[in-house]
């Protein structure tokens, strides 16, 4: 019987292949994306090196328009989008908080 193996794909290979699917995902914009999105406010693209390695948040940040990523001969750049500027700049929520 012959087995045949899939060759294994590096982890930018499935965010590459994710981000082609232009799935957008409704997630609330939390703490998460806000730190993140916060290091690409005052700058044009920034390195994926300088960023903290969180491939879930980038991911999510992608697929909402929030964020953009193109390959560059550094590697992998970050820009902030339109979108993400407007998410970014919203009010907190504040937490709501039972009476006691």
């Amino acid at each position: 019987m012959l087995m045949v193996m899939k060759a294994e794909r590096s982890p930018l290979e499935h965010t590459l292949r994710d981000t082609r699917k232009r799935e957008k995902r409704h997630s609330t914009f939390n703490q998460h994306h806000r730190q993140l999105l916060d290091r690409l406010r005052d700058v044009e693209w920034v390195a994926s090196s300088k960023l903290e390695d969180r491939p879930k948040t980038k991911l999510t940040l992608i697929r909402n328009g929030w964020m953009e990523m193109r390959s560059s001969a550094t590697g992998i750049e970050y820009h902030i989008t339109e979108a993400g500027l407007a998410a970014l700049t919203q009010p907190r929520l504040k937490a709501t908080t039972g009476a006691f």
